[in-house]
């Protein structure tokens, strides 16, 4: 593209490839170097709405998504919708908007709205259909896959991600194969359980996503393996790649992210039993919690510090830590971090002989356990195994009881 682009004298195809290169680059990781070039290609644009400005700030949105600016993602993404009424029909750009507006929608917590996203992807699917785009088909069916794996529905849904796998393979399109599978190793992992199948897949796409060159990609399998390993047991291999995450993410994750990547440090230490390398990751977490404070945040931080001094024996401090969390306001779109917390949080009451609280709070969780999640309802099983049975006198009372009238 970058040769291409020196024999062009065409504002707007220089425009256009300015926009390529553009995304070559925010695949490699360099987002600066991105943001860079559309500044180039918009300089190049005038001031009034073009088919060349609306896929640069198209560009711009995908960045911003990168970086987990969501806000700026979608409101580069709303930018170029609103100038479509005004411009020729573009079925290719109209997918890739609102492909990437679903995408917020599933991964923004402020918007969190995964029925709203499967309408974005269907939308997305309808605009690739008419013009016969089979690679944006297999990426969209990826992400309409996800959305429904959000609402309950992921085992009905399983045939999209087929789709897109079998899509991938026809087209000999390497990194949409690799996302796809990818997709549903993490389903296979987080929600069947079935780990060594999910194992065999991650070491096929982690080979090709470094083939491929996309950074970020390979980063992230690393986040992926640690719950891999974590879900197995398997801690100090999943403290090691988790730490490699952290070290290679650098602009990839929003501060509140971070936060919570850092805090799930801070517990994979305490079960590894490295409490002096918690205690940095904690204070990590809360230095950025004190530019960046979210109820989020405090929740996370509160569960990792109850973890962290239960460990240590301080057990008015734990229970203390674990309230204040269990006090916060959670996003919807952290259910399963919350119903894990409160799996925790009953742990360590039962811990206390404080069987009662500890039957309730794991009670809530069970209550709000999403349909699927097989690997935490196995975990819940287990933290209702170990309470101790309740005592019962010879009227079939709960011991203690008293008597009834």
């Amino acid at each position: 593209y970058q040769e291409a682009l020196g024999g062009m004298e065409d504002p707007g195809t220089k425009a256009r490839l300015l926009q390529k290169i553009a995304l070559c680059l925010e695949k490699l990781g360099r987002l600066d170097d991105a943001d860079r070039e559309i500044e180039q290609g918009l300089k190049l644009m005038p001031g009034h709405p073009s088919p060349e400005a609306a896929w640069l700030f198209y560009q711009s949105a995908s960045v911003a998504y990168e970086r987990q600016d969501y806000g700026k993602a979608l409101a580069e993404v709303e930018r170029v919708t609103s100038w479509l009424a005004g411009l020729p029909r573009d079925p290719e750009l109209w997918g890739w908007l609102a492909n990437l507006r679903g995408l917020v929608h599933l991964y923004d917590p402020s918007r969190f709205d995964p029925a709203l996203a499967q309408e974005d992807f269907r939308e997305a699917i309808d605009a690739w259909k008419t013009i016969d785009n089979k690679r944006g088909l297999c990426m969209t069916y990826n992400n309409y896959f996800l959305a429904a794996v959000e609402l309950g529905q992921g085992d009905a849904a399983l045939s999209y991600l087929d789709e897109c796998i079998a899509i991938a393979e026809r087209l000999g399109d390497v990194p949409a194969r690799e996302t796809a599978m990818f997709t549903k190793a993490w389903f296979l992992s987080e929600y069947r359980g079935d780990y060594e199948a999910a194992d065999a897949l991650y070491k096929q796409t982690y080979r090709l996503a470094k083939e491929t060159h996309e950074r970020f990609k390979v980063v992230y399998h690393y986040e992926h393996f640690a719950g891999l390993y974590r879900r197995q047991g398997r801690n100090e291999e999943a403290k090691e790649s988790l730490e490699y995450f952290l070290d290679e993410s650098g602009p990839m994750l929003n501060p509140a992210n971070r936060i919570e990547v850092l805090t799930l440090m801070v517990r994979i230490c305490v079960r590894c039993a490295h409490t002096d390398q918690a205690d940095g990751y904690l204070e990590e977490a809360l230095r950025l919690a004190a530019a960046h404070p979210t109820d989020f945040a405090e929740a996370v931080i509160g569960w990792a510090r109850a973890v962290l001094l239960a460990q240590r024996g301080n057990r008015q401090g734990a229970a203390a830590s674990f309230q204040q969390a269990s006090e916060a306001t959670w996003p919807a779109s952290q259910l399963e971090d919350r119903i894990e917390f409160l799996i925790d949080y009953g742990r360590f009451l039962a811990s206390l002989g404080e069987t009662a609280r500890a039957t309730d709070v794991l009670l809530h969780a069970q209550q709000e356990l999403p349909p699927g999640r097989e690997p935490l309802a196995k975990a819940l099983t287990d933290a209702f195994a170990v309470l101790p049975r309740p005592e019962y006198d010879r009227a079939g009372r709960p011991a203690g009881s008293g008597r009834t009238s």
